[in-house]
């Protein structure tokens, strides 16, 4: 209790100095100069962003029971063994338990991790999937559920199968409701988190994910709504919005996005074919995915630490933006934070000549 009490009255302390030192900078910046105020600018982000890692109380996290869906690969995979190292009880969902991914993480993890297979877009399948999971935590009942599957697809609309749109809804969002709708009276008991993986491109629109952003629209939506419902149980409800981690998850790679675009153009009316062409159709995307192979190289290591803090923080903020490219020069995110501010046929611009 004294450790608390220090620990909140060093925290409020640095709270005053903060806001005596930009409140002392802002006047300055008023009557003498306004490159003060990109200072301000500055410091301000840099506090919000490092503030929590410095001055935060957690929970207990070990022993913990967490539900992760999508740990084949990406960052499920990754925060399954993040999360078994501080020791807690991981049951990782697998589309494919028995292929690579599943089978690595098993053998990488300790004997408390758990791996069940999951497939969000059937109901039966997150049925048996809460079975399980009902099983393995027992009377401690569940305390997080990260909804993290994902994929998507490229393309411009007007030649996108709409089996295209249907599938990226239904593992999107879809997939993210029914966790939601079934882990809730296990979450209930323990005043537990749900952690909804979202993207920066929920938070405005590129070309050629017609299929996806408008998932991860509808899963921000959903998210919001969601905590607002669940406040009353206790229950809290965090969105994690990663920028440009293409080049560490499966959702953009090359053979994936050539294999979709040949089926897309197999689909296409003569109409469509002769107007964009098959070189047009089987190769879009895929410089997107070679260039990020190439610029630059990212690591998931803020995303992990960032769904910890949403899982575990006492006070957990509602939704971490979390920029890639090294987490300083992530174009996407930057755009995201000031696309409230930029009139649309401005932000149209931006998006086709930079984005």
């Amino acid at each position: 209790m004294l450790k608390s009490a220090v620990e909140k009255m060093d925290a409020n302390f640095w709270v005053t100095v903060t806001f005596s030192v930009t409140s002392l900078l802002t006047i300055v910046s008023v009557v003498y100069h306004p490159v003060i105020i990109s200072i301000i600018v500055i410091i301000g982000i840099c506090i919000s962003r490092y503030w929590r890692t410095f001055f935060r109380s957690r929970v207990v996290c070990k022993n913990k029971f967490i539900a992760i869906t999508g740990c084949d690969s990406g960052f499920g995979y990754g925060l399954a063994q993040f999360l078994d190292r501080a020791s807690c009880t991981v049951i990782a969902g697998c589309l494919y338990p028995d292929k690579d991914g599943a089978q690595n993480l098993k053998r990488c993890c300790s004997e408390k991790l758990c791996i069940i297979e999951l497939d969000v877009t059937s109901n039966q399948s997150v049925k048996s999937y809460f079975d399980n999971v009902q099983s393995i935590c027992g009377n401690n009942g569940l305390w997080g559920l990260v909804n993290n599957a994902g994929m998507q697809y490229f393309g411009e609309v007007e030649f996108l199968p709409l089996e295209y749109f249907q599938r990226n809804m239904d593992v999107n969002y879809f997939g993210m409701v029914r966790m939601c709708q079934a882990s809730i009276p296990m979450l209930r008991r323990t005043k537990g988190r749900i952690i909804n993986v979202t993207s920066v491109l929920g938070l405005y629109a590129v070309k050629y994910r017609a299929t996806y952003s408008p998932t991860k629209y509808a899963a921000e939506a959903f998210s919001d709504i969601l905590r607002r419902e669940m406040k009353k149980f206790g229950i809290s409800v965090a969105i994690v919005e990663p920028g440009d981690f293409g080049d560490v998850t499966n959702v953009q790679q090359a053979e994936v996005i050539r294999r979709q675009n040949d089926y897309a153009w197999n689909q296409c009316s003569e109409e469509i074919r002769n107007f964009y062409t098959e070189d047009y159709i089987k190769t879009i995307g895929l410089k997107h995915s070679y260039n990020k192979q190439k610029a630059f190289n990212n690591n998931i290591d803020y995303v992990l630490q960032t769904v910890d803090d949403a899982l575990f923080s006492k006070q957990p903020k509602t939704r971490y933006l979390i920029d890639g490219r090294g987490y300083t020069l992530d174009k996407y995110c930057w755009a995201a934070r000031f696309v409230p501010f930029i009139p649309d046929r401005v932000l149209d611009t931006i998006v086709e000549r930079c984005l």
